[in-house]
């Protein structure tokens, strides 16, 4: 789960990503979009998961730099279902 939070060999401020942006992790083939709400100056950071399904966090406080990178806090773990055991299995056509 940890590395689906790590995007090798950049330093991302969050004043500088686009809308949409996409960032590649050291997660195997995982991925994560930055979205900016403009009105209340949010951004947030949706991450992939496995087998479908993807967690939205909020960040705040963003871009705290730190000796080899820059940090933020985010309000939900990426890459963790947020779902009970009922709601995944009612959502997954394989159970149906």
């Amino acid at each position: 789960i940890i590395t689906l939070h790590i995007i090798p060999k950049k330093a991302v401020y969050t004043s500088l990503v686009n809308h949409n942006e996409q960032f590649n992790t050291q997660y195997n083939s995982g991925r994560v979009v930055f979205r900016k709400n403009f009105g209340r100056d949010a951004v947030y950071v949706t991450g992939a998961l496995q087998g479908g399904g993807a967690v939205t966090a909020r960040i705040s406080p963003a871009d705290i730099t730190v000796l080899n990178g820059v940090v933020h806090h985010i309000d939900q773990v990426l890459g963790f279902i947020y779902k009970t055991v009922l709601g995944e299995i009612s959502s997954d056509a394989t159970t149906q």
